[in-house]
């Protein structure tokens, strides 16, 4: 067996590199075929809308009640 341990090798050595951020380009390399989604697998509901409510203060407060009275 050698004197020097491959993995301590590995993770002290050192490198000299000048990688500046502004010299970065990216280069996307993911291809993927195109899917066009139909309808959603789960039904949901986009409860921030607030869509039943022209206040939204007015939908809050029946929503805390109606919670709150079935504690």
């Amino acid at each position: 067996m050698s004197e020097t341990d491959k993995f301590i090798a590995m993770v002290s050595a050192k490198v000299d590199v000048d990688l500046r951020l502004s010299e970065f380009q990216s280069c996307p390399m993911l291809v993927t075929p195109a899917r066009q989604v139909l309808n959603a697998k789960f039904p949901a509901i986009d409860f921030h809308n607030r869509l039943d409510a022209q206040d939204p203060a007015d939908f809050f407060e029946s929503w805390m009640s109606a919670e709150l009275r079935g504690l």
